[in-house]
């Protein structure tokens, strides 16, 4: 009886851990995507590129681009923006690439909402 107790126990932890990872996933999904900073991060990083942020979740990756570019047809000058976000296995590496995979629209520096 005490191993059904044992198993149930740790299928009750395993539950609720991936119910954890999706409810925290789709809210940080959703604060991402309206232009805000995810609220239940483990880890925060920041990439010298013009202020690029990864942030870890529980079993999920965010990349917030935001790349400094000069425009040299217009002459301005501003940041290539973008957001990419990964789940658990197929984090992303930027030590290795650090091109976006994602498209990234330019925003001149005046127009930027910090």
């Amino acid at each position: 009886m005490k191993k059904y107790k044992s198993i149930a126990l740790l299928f009750l932890i395993v539950i609720s851990i991936i119910a954890i990872h999706f409810i925290t996933y789709e809210r940080d999904y959703k604060t991402v995507i309206r232009g805000g900073s995810p609220i239940f991060i483990l880890k925060k990083t920041t990439v010298k590129d013009g202020g690029t942020i990864i942030y870890y979740g529980l079993g999920y990756q965010i990349i917030k681009w935001k790349q400094i570019y000069i425009d040299e047809i217009n002459n301005k000058e501003g940041y290539k923006v973008g957001i990419e976000i990964y789940k658990f296995f197929n984090y992303r590496d930027l030590k290795e690439d650090c091109n976006p995979r994602c498209h990234l629209k330019f925003v001149e520096k005046s127009n930027l909402i910090e």
